[in-house]
Formats: C-alpha cells, structure tokens, sequence
C-alpha cells in the first residue's frame, strides 16, 4: 500500500474518534490546554491550615506572613488534610486568586530543636572545688577529702586544702601548695576534741589566685579510748659526769669525763647520779652529774594525742647495808640539802644512742618538761616526775625519745660549796633484783 492510501485512511480515523467521544471530554481538553496556559510558571507550594467545609481551604503559603481564605481546588471534590503540603497556583499570576491544584510531594518541615552543651567547648574557664565526706574518724583526728574539677580551659590550682573548726566560721586551716589539676585530695586534721561537731569545707586557689570554695560539711569525732603504755629504760642511757678544781670548767665543760654507761656501773646495783658536789679533802673537786634517759616510744601511734606521761625512778635505800652499794654512798646518802630535778631536751640530736661524752655539754639542752623536788623523793621505792604539756610534746611518738635531768642549780650555774646535793636512782643496767629500772608510763588516746 502506498504512503497516499496511508494518509487517507488516518485521516478517517481522526474524524470518527471526534465523532464519536463525549462533548464534556472533549471540553476538559480543552479547558486543561486553556488552564496550562492561565497558570504558566505561577506554581508554588503552601500548607493547609484549615479545612471550611465548603471545598475551600486556608493556605499558609510558603514565606508568606499569613493564610489565604477560602482558597478553591481546580479539581473539583478533591480532599485535603489540614497541615498537609499542597501545589498552589495563581490564575494569571494574580496573587490575590491562588487555586490548589494537588498533593505535593515536598514534606513538611517541623523545627528540631537541639540541645547543645556550651560547657567543654567555650565560656570562661571554670575551677569547681567539691567537698566530700570526712573518713578514717577517730576521737582526736579525721581525714578530709575533697575533689577539684577544671574546665573551659582553666588552668592548674596553686593551692588546695580545707577549712575547718566548730562553727561555719571555722578558724582552722590545712594546705599544700603545689600545682595541681583534675583530681581527688585530702589531709588529715589531728588535735580534735573527742565527741565534738566540726565543720569543714574544701578549697582552691587557682590558677589566677582566686579562692574557689566547696560546699560546708561537718563531722562528729568519736569516744576517746585511753590506752596506757609502759616503756622501759634502755641500757644506752648513762650518767654524764665532770669533775674540776674550780666550777665554772665543771660546769661549762664540753665533754664529760669518761664514758657515761661506765660512769654509771662504779656500785652495785648500777646507778645514775644526778646533782652537784664539792670536796676540798685532799684538793678542791667540783663534781657535776646529769642524766641521759633513752625511752623507745616506737609503738605509741603517731596521731595519738598523750594525756599523761610519768617518768619513774627508784631510788635505792642507802641504809640497806654493803649487799645493794659500797656503804657511805649511794641513795640520798650525798643530799644534804634539798633540790630540784627537771627534765630537759635537746632532741632531735642530744644525747646520742648510746650517750657519749660530748652529750654533756650543757648549751644542747633547754626548757623545763617537768620536775620534783628531792624532799618528796623517797628511798627504797619508786619516785615519779610527771612531764608538763611542753615535756609531753617532747615525746616522740613513733621513734625514740631521749630527755636529759638536771639539777636546777646546775642550770642556773649556782655551785654547791658547803652542802653537797646528789642523788642516785637505780640505772637500766640493773638486772638483779629486776623491776628497778627507769621507766616511762603513758596514757594517750587514739
């Protein structure tokens, strides 16, 4: 078939298809080519707001300040959600006369709203000091802890410790200084009273010198509990002794004039001699004796606090015959005339373990731990010198302690001419009949 009949046949086609589809198709061809043309480039989006019941809807259209009313559909019966995203057009591109045209496919956009935390990553630096609970309580100390946070950059504290007393106005303080970041600390706070409220708070300086402060907190110590000690004597200790033809070279001697334990051993029992003597039969002899006493005091905690301290002496009876010393000396046989024993100190170095010479010298030792004087001293028993505050602190928890005794006119330089005063007490080398020896009784609290 040739390309004519082709055409021709086509053609028929065309005009039967008119003929035989329905007006009103025909018509909405028309009308939609008519409409494609009214609306050309006015297409935009919009959300609906509100559905009037009447096949009008208000539309928000995008950016715009507020909804349109009673905007019709092109299509007519179609439905529509309210908050759902809809095609608008306008007719001729008049924005007073939008029409829905359909669903649209862009989805609605709800705001999110996120939380963002600023505090690790700007602002200012930040140094947070916390207080924390007290521990290890006991009824004369505690541990306080504290913890130090730093943050937005903020630099190394300078200083970190507590505040504490009985009140929130405290009147107390413990620190380090140092250079310290991020972390937990603490210290220990000793001297409380047993059963007492104290309060607390841990600080800071930091790294601009500003002092950042924790929270108050407060404990309470517990119910003291006295326990008592009892250290002997130790065999290191010795009579330190000088003897001159004038005083002031006996007393102001350096060293003293033999080895002190063996000063110690010329009688049966063993002595330690105390005081001042003068002779002038054959020749003028000053004579100077003083006490070196060695107490191990290792086993007493060292944040205990000590109550008492007692030092005991046995003097021996120097009316008991030749078996216990060489008759004429020994107990207060040479006391003529009363005086005063004090206890010294020249810790931590004086005396040495074991005394030696040197340790005579008296410009090592200083202040008055405690005394009696040798009227209340009785022979044939025990004999005490109970230490003062300041002789208390001069014990050394935790370690050796080692005290000197004087008389007290050897420490004021006063000689003894015409009255000889000395005084004898059972040394720790004494072992036959046993528990005569020095000892040191202590109460003390944990």
């Amino acid at each position: 078939m040739s390309n004519y009949y082709k055409k021709i046949i086509l053609i028929i086609i065309l005009i039967l298809g008119v003929w035989i589809m329905p007006n009103n198709f025909i018509k909405d061809i028309i009308k939609n080519a008519n409409d494609l043309i009214k609306y050309k480039n006015t297409v935009t989006t919009g959300e609906i707001t509100a559905d009037n019941g009447d096949g009008t809807y208000d539309v928000k259209i995008a950016n715009a300040g507020s909804s349109y009313p009673d905007v019709e559909t092109i299509t007519y019966g179609a439905v529509f959600s309210v908050g759902e995203i809809v095609d608008i057009v306008f007719e001729h591109g008049c924005k007073e006369a939008p029409k829905i045209i359909g669903h649209s496919k862009k989805i609605k956009q709800e705001p999110l709203q996120v939380e963002v935390d600023y505090s690790g990553g700007g602002g200012d630096p930040i140094t947070t000091v916390t207080t924390l609970d007290a521990y290890l309580k006991t009824a004369i100390s505690a541990f306080l802890e504290g913890k130090i946070e730093l943050s937005n950059g903020a630099g190394n504290c300078t200083r970190r410790g507590f505040h504490y007393g009985l009140t929130i106005a405290y009147g107390s303080d413990i620190h380090d200084d140092g250079d310290y970041g991020e972390g937990y600390f603490n210290k220990q706070i000793t001297g409380l009273d047993p059963e007492t409220t104290y309060h607390f708070q841990a600080y800071v300086l930091d790294a601009n010198g500003d002092e950042q402060l924790g929270e108050d907190k407060i404990f309470t110590t517990k119910e003291a509990e006295e326990e008592t000690l009892t250290i002997y004597g130790s065999i290191q200790d010795g009579v330190l002794r000088k003897q001159a033809s004038t005083y002031v070279p006996c007393h102001d001697g350096s060293e003293a004039d033999e080895d002190p334990q063996e000063a110690s051993r010329y009688f049966n029992p063993y002595t330690l001699d105390v005081g001042q003597t003068f002779a002038d039969i054959p020749f003028d002899i000053y004579d100077i004796q003083r006490i070196a006493l060695i107490f191990d005091t290792s086993a007493i905690p060292v944040g205990a606090t000590i109550i008492s301290a007692i030092i005991y002496l046995y003097c021996w009876n120097s009316a008991e015959g030749t078996a216990w010393f060489v008759a004429g000396y020994g107990g207060k046989l040479l006391c003529i005339a009363d005086f005063d024993i004090v206890v010294q100190n020249g810790q931590p170095t004086y005396p040495h373990i074991p005394v030696v010479e040197a340790d005579y010298n008296y410009t090592y030792y200083s202040g008055d731990g405690g005394s009696v004087n040798t009227a209340d001293i009785n022979e044939g028993s025990f004999n005490t010198i109970t230490l003062n505050s300041t002789g208390r602190n001069w014990i050394n928890k935790g370690g050796i302690t080692k005290l000197l005794l004087r008389s007290q006119r050897d420490i004021d330089s006063t000689p003894d001419v015409t009255e000889p005063r000395t005084i004898s007490f059972i040394s720790s080398d004494f072992t036959s009949p046993s528990g005569y020896i020095p000892k040191l009784v202590i109460t003390y609290t944990i």
